[in-house]
């Protein structure tokens, strides 16, 4: 890391970023590796609870990042967190009929093993929407 401005260097980024800040370095880190190899073996991008210790000015602008990558990359994100989840489902619904997003839940365990909830999250059918306050 470096700030030319004040003229200082710093190769351990956790000494100088906070926890989140270092989350959020990590996770652009990995997505723009991941997105910049023109042909991978897998087009695919898996993330394993991202949002852990981001606060939430870096979680927005991973939501965007994922909105980004989404049609470069199959992107399969974990989370325990419902609020975050509910989030990607609206934030990363495709745009057109050609996408797809699909959301798998745990509902809980039974002797035949998890419990699982599949849903397809549908496109937007008004891409755009105009708020105006006639106040």
């Amino acid at each position: 890391m470096s700030d030319p401005v004040a003229g200082k260097e710093c190769d351990q980024p956790a000494t100088v970023l906070s926890s989140s800040q270092v989350n959020a370095l990590a996770v652009s880190v990995f997505l723009a590796l991941n997105i910049g190899i023109p042909d991978p073996p897998l087009a695919v991008a898996m993330l394993d609870d991202p949002i852990q210790s981001l606060d939430d000015i870096n979680l927005l602008g991973l939501v965007d990042l994922l909105r980004r990558a989404k049609d470069r990359r199959q992107l399969v994100v974990s989370t325990h967190d419902t609020r975050f989840g509910s989030l990607l489902a609206r934030k990363l619904r495709p745009a057109g009929e050609s996408g797809k997003t699909i959301v798998l839940e745990l509902d809980g365990w039974s002797r035949q093993g998890p419990r699982i909830t599949t849903r397809e999250v549908k496109a937007d059918p008004e891409p755009l929407r105009l708020v105006v306050n006639a106040g």
